[in-house]
């Protein structure tokens, strides 16, 4: 069967579309949710339904879960309103592969030049906490 340029561009079209309407970023995920400490030096500075959330050290800052592109500059506002300096992002820890968790890593990365590191990348091993390391019931 032979592909006509009609029929070219109709599936081209509808791949277009769907492809737009499966990857659209659902109403509001990008609204602005209030900063706030949630304890010691762990912040939220996500939006209103994608969670974000800043970790400070004196040798940098971490940032957990960029979302969307859009949500960067809801994300550095946010940052920014707590009185912290985007910039000051060194690490970047990456969520799950989904657009709505790591879509923005790029452009966090090439705004404050932070490493970009995969969760999984984090937990090795020996990451099981040690009172489940040393049950002497299992040894």
């Amino acid at each position: 069967m032979k592909l006509t340029s009609g029929s070219a561009l109709c599936v081209a079209l509808f791949s277009t579309v769907f492809s737009a309407h499966v990857l659209a970023q659902p109403p509001g995920w990008n609204d602005p949710y209030p900063p706030h400490k949630v304890m010691d030096n762990l912040y939220y500075v996500g939006t209103s339904q994608l969670g974000s959330f800043l970790i400070t050290t004196p040798e940098g800052h971490i940032l957990h879960s960029s979302n969307y592109e859009t949500s960067v500059p809801v994300i550095k506002a946010a940052v920014e309103e707590l009185g912290f300096d985007f910039n000051d992002i060194k690490i970047l820890i990456s969520g799950h592969a989904h657009p709505d968790h790591i879509e923005g890593d790029a452009m966090v990365k090439e705004i404050t030049g932070a490493e970009v590191v995969d969760w999984k990348c984090l937990i090795t091993r020996d990451s099981t906490p040690p009172v489940a390391r040393s049950n002497p019931s299992t040894e």
